[in-house]
């Protein structure tokens, strides 16, 4: 099975959340980032808080999407 996993930055509203809601309707898994929590909460998917703007939120948010739906096999960055 060629299970895809996609990261999407910037993922809680606009063109991210729509790529986000694509992207699943097409069955990748998708972990959706943001420093936002209302706004990825009302997404309906995986989701890490994190600001990507330092190191540490980088590592959280790879390391998140590794651990609940396996490595990312696309990245899509909608952040600003």
């Amino acid at each position: 099975m060629n299970e895809q996993v996609a990261l999407v930055t910037g993922g809680g509203r606009g063109i991210g959340r729509e790529a986000a809601l694509l992207l699943s309707a097409a069955r990748t898994r998708v972990m959706v980032v943001s420093r936002s929590a209302t706004e990825l909460a009302s997404v309906g998917l995986e989701y890490v808080v994190a600001d990507l703007g330092t190191a540490e939120g980088c590592g959280l948010a790879i390391a998140e999407t590794e651990r609940r739906l396996g490595p990312p096999t696309r990245g899509f960055s909608f952040a600003r």
